[in-house]
C-alpha cells in the first residue's frame, strides 16, 4: 500500500482536493513512510474497540455509550492520539452512516476515521473542522449502495471499499474447490 501511494503521489494522481480512502486503520502504517504521503488520505475502519475511555471529555466513559446516542449524519468531536514509538499524531472520530431503525444492533452503521494530524493550521484537536465535516459529508454519500442484510457488517460497508473487498474476494478459489484440492 505505501509503495502504491508514493507511485500515486510522486505521479500526481492523487491530487491535493482528492482524497485516498484505506479500508482500516492508519495507525498500523509503516511508521518508516513519509508522513507528507498520508496528507490526502483517511482510514475508515468498519471494526473497533466500543470500551476504549478516556479519549473524549468523559475520561473514564467508554466510547461506545457516546456512541449509541449518535444520530444518522452525526460524528464524535475529533480525539488526537500518537503512534506508539512515534511523534505522528493521528486525528480519530467515529461517524454514524445509517439511520437507527434500519440496524439490529446499537453500534451498527458507525465507522471510525482516522487523518494524520497537522498542527501548524490545525482549530479542531490537529484538524479544521470544516475538512473533518467535508470528510464526514463525503463518506455518507459513500454509504450506498450496500449488501444490505446479505453480510453482517453491511451497516458499516461502504460503497467503494465493499467493491473492492468483493473483487478480491472474488478472485480466491472458491471453498468449495478449495477444500477438494
Amino acid at each position: 500500500e505505501i509503495k502504491m501511494l508514493t507511485e500515486m503521489v510522486e505521479s500526481r494522481l492523487l491530487k491535493p482536493e482528492k482524497m485516498l480512502v484505506i479500508d482500516g486503520s492508519l495507525q498500523f502504517m509503516n511508521k518508516k513512510a513519509d508522513i507528507r504521503l498520508f496528507e490526502n488520505v483517511i482510514g475508515i475502519s468498519k471494526t473497533y474497540n466500543p470500551n476504549l475511555t478516556g479519549i473524549l471529555k468523559r475520561k473514564k466513559q467508554q466510547i461506545g455509550t457516546v456512541l449509541t446516542k449518535l444520530e444518522f449524519g452525526e460524528r464524535t468531536p475529533v480525539y488526537e492520539y500518537q503512534f506508539s514509538n512515534s511523534n505522528r499524531q493521528i486525528g480519530a472520530w467515529y461517524l454514524r452512516i445509517r439511520p437507527k431503525k434500519f440496524v439490529k444492533n446499537p453500534l451498527d452503521g458507525i465507522v471510525k476515521v482516522e487523518k494524520i494530524a497537522y498542527l501548524d493550521d490545525d482549530k479542531e484537536d490537529g484538524f479544521d473542522s470544516g475538512l473533518i465535516d467535508n470528510i464526514s459529508q463525503s463518506i455518507l454519500l459513500e454509504r450506498n449502495v450496500t449488501s444490505y442484510g446479505k453480510e453482517t457488517r453491511w451497516p458499516n460497508h461502504l460503497y467503494a471499499i465493499h467493491l473492492t473487498e468483493r473483487m478480491l474476494k472474488d478472485s480466491f478459489l472458491s471453498s468449495e474447490y478449495f477444500l477438494n484440492l
